[in-house]
């Protein structure tokens, strides 16, 4: 399978609808969002983000302190995130589900099925240094740095794998599907 890069200008027509996923979104999945729409946008790569959370116990609260500030120190801007559970709409919505551990592929797949799991990657899949980008939740300042770092060298990492002219990229999916609405 193969991921459909669309380059100048970006439409949101043509766009691959990503789904970042952990266990909580309060840390990681939305600072992927974060990271991941900046590297886009200054790529001129047409993209729509959601994130979500496998777990119901953080819904509707604000991203982690921590996530806040470290992210800030590096020019994302979590202060408007309010964390949401994954819905069916979101994995209907999503051409890719991006997960940060293999703890979260496996709700995923259980929560959603088989649809769900074809289109699920690990986010640290892409970085050779790790398979899965550590939950920083209850660990120090340094620990959320570390997880900023893994997820920006991922997130970099994804982009430039499914933008190389001719490269297969697994499991990564082109959005086949018309854009009707």
């Amino acid at each position: 399978m193969r991921i459909r890069i669309i380059t100048s200008p970006p439409s949101y027509d043509d766009a691959v609808r990503v789904l970042m996923i952990c266990k909580g979104n309060i840390c990681r999945s939305p600072l992927a969002a974060a990271v991941l729409a900046r590297l886009a946008d200054a790529r001129g790569i047409a993209v729509e983000i959601r994130s979500a959370a496998t777990e119901e116990r953080t819904v509707g609260r604000a991203a982690h302190e921590l996530a806040r500030s470290v992210a800030s120190r590096h020019g994302y801007d979590l202060e408007s995130h309010v964390a949401r559970r994954a819905a069916v709409d979101d994995i209907e919505w999503a051409d890719v589900i991006v997960v940060m551990d293999a703890e979260n592929a496996a709700r995923v797949a259980e929560l959603f099925g088989d649809t769900a799991k074809r289109k699920t990657l690990r986010l640290g899949s892409f970085d050779a240094a790790q398979a899965d980008i550590r939950d920083p939740y209850s660990q120090s300042e340094a620990v959320f740095e570390e997880t900023l770092a893994a997820i920006e060298r991922a997130c970099a990492i994804f982009l430039d794998s499914a933008a190389a002219p001719g490269r297969e990229t697994t499991p990564v999916v082109t959005p086949l599907r018309e854009r009707g609405s």
